[in-house]
């Protein structure tokens, strides 16, 4: 099994453990990138708060999943795919059950978030958004080609942590109040309910089974537990056979670092996506206004913009083209 390359560190305690929130923020940011700025506001708009139950359970059942996940991350030192493709069997079967649908998924996901980079720019530049979308594409694919990612991803990074607490703020201003959204709780299926619409926003949500993929290659990365222990060059699974007692405690803290994380992530993105559909039942709904086709962003843009103005506004707009410019590289880069 594995190489050893040394014991497994200790877990980081008290404060120390901020230093290891990373792969839990970046896939809450990836979750609100991935399409969450359009996906919860359209259905709050077409069904206001009465699909808030299936917001909450589809959040804490994928919260369930990933902290398991993120447990087979900490306890061998391997993302998902790494345990899917050691799993018994024809060699690699696992692995071509995760890509063939991804192949689709990717494609549909790469050409949706050009469309709505593109529907950003054409609030900003002339033309229409489909040339602006296929400009996005070009340059997305040269940035990437040429490794030069790397600023327009922090920036995509901090603009999404911007908008975050903006949508926060904004939701409280016109928050309904406790009894509107309890209202809400009660599993019940809205009127005119488009399976097709609710669907893949359940799906979706926190990134999907892509988001789940990338969260335990990012624990992984950051050094979680047995990733410091077995030899990155080596694909076998760690031999924990030969752990020691220490070692063995020290994994059980380190999943508790990574539980922490995870539920932080998982309460965040909760919190957001309540405050936009807020926002979308609040402001939309009585408005008429669905994001769709071309007038996504200038729809959106109403999210911020009908609590502080035009400034609100703009601050959307830029903030959803840097979003959805993040995962748009994130899946080209994969």
């Amino acid at each position: 099994m594995g190489n050893i390359k040394g014991k497994i560190p200790a877990a980081p305690e008290g404060s120390e453990r901020l230093k290891w929130i990373g792969p839990g923020i970046i896939w809450m940011i990836s979750a609100i990138a991935t399409g969450e700025l359009i996906f919860t506001p359209r259905i709050s708009s077409l069904y206001g708060y009465a699909v808030l139950w299936a917001l909450i359970i589809a959040i804490l059942l994928k919260g369930l999943i990933a902290r398991e996940i993120g447990r087979y991350a900490v306890v061998t030192g391997g993302s998902l795919l790494h345990g899917i493709k050691n799993l018994p069997g024809p060699e690699n079967w696992g692995i071509w059950l995760i890509i063939l649908p991804q192949i689709f998924v990717a494609v549909t996901t790469i050409a949706g978030m050009a469309g709505a980079t593109g529907t950003a720019l054409i609030l900003i530049f002339p033309g229409n958004f489909i040339l602006w979308s296929i400009i996005a594409l070009i340059v997305s694919l040269i940035l990437v080609a040429f490794g030069k990612y790397k600023a327009v991803e922090w920036t995509s990074i901090l603009m999404t942590g911007v908008i975050a607490v903006a949508l926060f703020i904004a939701s409280v201003s016109v928050f309904p109040g406790f009894a509107t959204l309890a209202g809400g709780l009660l599993p019940q299926s809205p009127e005119n309910a488009e399976f097709s619409e609710l669907l893949p926003w359940l799906g979706f949500m926190m990134s999907g089974a892509a988001g789940l993929i990338w969260y335990s290659y990012w624990l992984s990365a950051r050094g979680y537990g047995a990733a410091k222990y077995t030899d990155p060059d080596n694909p076998e699974l760690l031999d924990f056979s030969i752990l020691e007692a220490e070692d063995r405690q020290n994994l059980r803290k380190w999943v508790t670092v990574m539980t922490g994380s995870t539920v932080a992530a998982v309460m965040l993105v909760l919190i957001i996506l309540i405050s936009l559909m807020i926002l979308g039942s609040q402001l939309l709904r009585p408005e008429g206004l669905v994001p769709e086709g071309p007038d996504v962003t200038r729809v959106l843009s109403q999210l911020l913009g009908g609590v502080w103005g035009s400034v609100g506004a703009w601050l959307l707009i830029v903030a959803s083209f840097f979003a959805g410019y993040y995962i748009f590289e994130e899946f080209l880069m994969s």
